[in-house]
């Protein structure tokens, strides 16, 4: 018998016989193998280290913010995106360093069990739900903002930032009702192994949410690709428009080329953690093995470190650009027309 079966049977009472009803005996099995588990300990570490990067990378983005120019919409939307999954980063850390504290300090099985009660797993996971749905909200909004800025493209330059507002109050309080329901919902009755965000009694409430946020997020990327695709053949054909038109159009362009990567990178997590976890709520395991597959899901914040990522990658490539434009203007005479020639061949 392995070392982490025996860890299983240490109090000798059968687990995996009802997922519905654990006893105080099964909890304690659950929750000595998940301290004594490798890769427990390697994915709490992991998870530690990304929030730390999320919070470093998050707080570097107002560097960014002044020289990224657009709209002050999309910016106020874009920045309380970023915000929403810097907190999302702060939060994971606290629950992190907490887990870990009762890991590393255990004396006896009920020492790792004392900040998952009911009552103290709420205060722990609650602001994760709140945050997590900000995240998918706050990319709606921005979702909407952008396709205002392509349909109304003539005028849009001039406008003020009131769809910004209103988009903003729009996704605050549409997160904070998607987390009341879920308050409403939450299981405060239960002492578990670990703390999850979804407990056994939310999965009804959260799941068809979680499916109608993966449509939505789909339709955001499909609204972001073909938006991108029409502002492009705009910028062809209004090369001889108007000004304030062509420099609404190359900014929605931009800020398109922008934004596709990063819904991306938001749906593949968000639709890895919805899959994963309905895979797992279906599938035969014990006790302790679920809890650890469970917490394998917990790297949603990893999108706090991909959005910065993004904005450096992109401020890199402009400054080349800028860089070797400001390099050729320059240039005079011989060394002018060899650029020139270099152009013209590079085209044939």
């Amino acid at each position: 018998m392995s070392e982490e079966e025996n860890i299983v049977q240490i109090f000798g009472t059968p687990i995996g016989m009802d997922n519905d009803t654990a006893s105080l005996d099964e909890v304690l099995n659950t929750v000595v193998y998940m301290a004594r588990s490798r890769t427990m300990n390697v994915m709490l570490y992991c998870r530690m280290l990304i929030a730390v990067i999320g919070l470093i990378m998050g707080f570097s983005l107002p560097m960014f913010r002044r020289k990224f120019v657009a709209h002050g919409s999309l910016l106020m939307l874009l920045m309380q995106h970023c915000v929403w999954n810097l907190v999302l980063s702060f939060l994971q850390l606290i629950d992190t360093l907490i887990t870990a504290y009762t890991f590393a300090s255990w004396r006896k099985p009920e020492d790792l069990i004392a900040f998952n009660d009911g009552h103290s797993c709420f205060h722990r996971k609650i602001w994760h739900i709140y945050a997590v749905y900000g995240s998918m909200t706050s990319m709606f909004a921005i979702t909407i903002e952008r396709t205002f800025a392509s349909i109304f493209y003539k005028t849009y330059e001039r406008s003020s930032k009131r769809l910004g507002y209103i988009l903003s109050v729009g996704q605050f309080l549409l997160a904070t009702s998607i987390t009341l329901g879920a308050i409403a919902m939450y299981d405060f009755s239960e002492t578990r192994a670990h703390c999850f965000i979804v407990t056994r009694g939310a999965e009804k409430y959260h799941r068809p949410l979680a499916a109608t946020s993966f449509i939505l997020e789909m339709l955001c990327l499909i609204i972001f690709c073909c938006m991108l695709h029409i502002n492009k053949r705009r910028l062809k054909r209004n090369y001889f428009g108007g000004l304030s038109e062509k420099y609404q159009i190359t900014e929605n362009v931009r800020a398109l080329k922008l934004l596709v990567p990063v819904v991306i990178s938001h749906i593949t997590l968000t639709t890895l953690v919805a899959v994963s976890f309905s895979i797992y709520a279906v599938i035969d395991m014990d006790p302790p093995t679920r809890a650890v597959a469970e917490e394998s899901l917990g790297f949603l914040h990893l999108h706090a470190v991909i959005v910065p990522v993004f904005m450096f990658v992109r401020h890199r490539r402009k400054a080349k650009r800028v860089e070797k434009s400001s390099r050729i203007n320059r240039l005079h005479g011989d060394a002018l027309m060899n650029e020139h020639d270099r152009a013209i061949m590079k085209n044939w």
